[in-house]
């Protein structure tokens, strides 16, 4: 089923919840995007909801943020090894 007009996109659904990840984890931006391998600045502006992500870059934050369910629904997407 498509996504309604009304609907919010998803990084927007994401950028909360991926700072609060991050923030209950005690992790800093650096350390995060570090343990994700992903370059800070985008790490933040993804945060911010100013930038996308990639499938892998998403499976990549899945994974250090122990998402396991998240992380087999993108398996299928051919994500790297995380």
């Amino acid at each position: 089923m498509a996504n309604s007009a009304d609907d919010p996109p998803l990084i927007s659904t994401l950028k909360f919840s991926l700072r609060a990840l991050r923030k209950n984890r005690g992790w800093s931006l650096r350390q995060t995007a570090s343990l994700a391998r992903m370059d800070t600045s985008h790490l933040s502006k993804v945060e911010r909801g100013v930038a996308g992500i990639s499938v892998d870059a998403l499976a990549r934050l899945a994974a250090i943020y122990d998402l396991t369910d998240l992380t087999e629904q993108l398996d299928p997407f051919g994500r790297e090894a995380a």
